[in-house]
């Protein structure tokens, strides 16, 4: 049978318990020892101990460690990489084919326009076209009695140049011993009278010396007077006969200066009359060359027209803008550019190549001497979903400026490669900039010289 113990109340308390005192056992008397007098030892043990521990952090802190120069982040795009879309020829926004963050490919379209100048252009131009053609088809025409009447004129002038180059044969003939048919007659009618007077004067010559006998005879007085009226009507006649011989001859001779002279009339007036053919074929000519320059002048207008007409109809490949890089559209609001009228040069939107971005790292002005161009960077975004980056160094800003606290600090800017197009412009983060080992000590110093900056600390006394 199993007992039970009744329940207790809450303030219940055991009973105490009574202890008798105990008694002390004495103890024996201690008896005084007598102290010898202190004698001192020098503690090489532990001046020994602290030499060789700070010949051992001294050592220690001549030990090379790597380095590195700890920035903020800002990614950027690449300049040689970023794309910006212009207005290239006035007109109106029709379509918008892309939107903000798309990715787009080199020659894709991304904006439709339409322009009622450019069609406009177009149709003046084929209107001026039309114009010139036709114009340079009536000169054409034109030429062709003008090649007549040059024609014309050549025949003309070749006509009275050979009359006149004849007439100037027969002048220089008249000179020499060919002279032409019809003073060659005058010539022999001359000679046939001069043969005559010859023979008039041989007779002349013999009924003088006959009359002259005879009157000598009457003057003697053997003969009649009258025995000397037939000589003397012979000799009379003889002379009527020389002097009309003579007469003829000179008549003969007035023939030919007469002849000459009408000759030579005639040769200046077709001289003259060869100038004025020489000028009419001149001008005739000139005319041709005038129209023909005309003709030259109209059908290179036509081509000049015809090439403006081609230029301006390769500006239609403007009226739809297309990507010259692949990479992401980064311009905001590209819906408010519907249906907005623009003129050339304004921007449309940008494209930035992601693939190859270009991140801004800020330094201490203090840690720029130990960046070197093209050391290695690890890149950490703030995007923890991302992984850490590889980069080089690629500039360094000679120009240092100030943060919002007054602290100075440098840009480096460094090429990160984005193949898996992770980052985006305006992404940040933290970098650490690879430099050269230093020693602990130095490394030491440089740390303490960050966090207590000179004159940081520095009372107003020493100020």
């Amino acid at each position: 049978m199993t007992s039970t113990t009744p329940p207790q109340p809450n303030n219940f308390r055991p009973p105490l318990k009574v202890v008798p005192p105990q008694p002390k056992t004495p103890e024996p008397p201690t008896t005084a020892t007598p102290q010898s007098s202190p004698q001192f030892t020098f503690p090489w043990r532990r001046y020994l101990m602290m030499g060789g521990l700070f010949c051992g952090l001294g050592l220690v802190s001549l030990v090379n460690v790597g380095n590195s120069v700890p920035g903020s982040v800002e990614v950027d795009s690449t300049p040689k990489s970023r794309d910006t879309v212009y207005m290239q020829i006035p007109g109106i926004i029709k379509q918008v084919l892309v939107e903000p963050n798309a990715l787009v490919k080199f020659g894709d379209p991304l904006v439709k326009i339409e322009s009622d100048e450019l069609t406009k252009e177009i149709e003046e131009l084929e209107l001026r076209i039309a114009e010139a053609q036709t114009g340079v088809s009536r000169i054409q025409e034109s030429l062709e009695p003008l090649k007549a009447e040059l024609n014309i004129a050549k025949l003309d002038e070749l006509a009275t140049r050979q009359k006149a180059e004849t007439l100037q044969a027969e002048l220089h003939q008249i000179t020499s011993s060919n002279p032409p048919p019809r003073i060659l007659m005058i010539e022999s009618e001359i000679a046939g009278l001069q043969t005559e007077k010859a023979k008039l004067t041989e007779s002349l010559e013999v009924v003088q010396d006959k009359f002259s006998r005879l009157e000598v005879v009457v003057n003697a007085g053997a003969a009649a007077v009258s025995q000397l009226d037939q000589p003397l009507l012979e000799r009379q006649s003889l002379e009527r006969q020389m002097s009309n011989a003579e007469s003829q001859i000179r008549t003969k001779n007035a023939q030919i200066q007469a002849i000459r002279l009408e000759m030579e009339k005639d040769l200046s007036y077709q001289l003259a009359l060869v100038e004025q053919k020489a000028a009419a074929t001149q001008k005739a000519l000139e005319r041709i060359q005038e129209t023909t320059q005309e003709v030259t002048n109209r059908t290179r207008l036509v081509e000049q027209l015809r090439e403006n007409l081609q230029r301006v109809k390769a500006k239609q490949q403007h009226l739809i803008l297309t990507a010259k890089t692949s990479g992401i559209v980064i311009t905001n609001e590209l819906d408010k550019l519907q249906s907005q009228k623009l003129n050339p040069g304004t921007k449309i939107l940008e494209i930035v190549d992601d693939q190859q971005l270009t991140a801004i790292v800020q330094i201490d002005q203090e840690d720029k001497p130990l960046v070197q161009l093209g050391a290695d960077v690890r890149f950490f975004p703030r995007d923890l979903t991302l992984e850490p980056y590889i980069a080089k160094v690629e500039r360094i800003d000679p120009i240092v400026r100030t943060n919002a606290t007054g602290k100075p600090y440098v840009n480096v800017y460094i090429n990160v490669e984005n193949r898996d197009r992770g980052l985006k412009p305006g992404e940040t983060g933290f970098a650490k900039i690879i430099s050269e080992p230093m020693p602990i000590y130095q490394k030491t110093a440089r740390e303490l010289r960050k966090l207590f900056p000179r004159g940081k600390w520095q009372s107003p006394i020493g100020m």
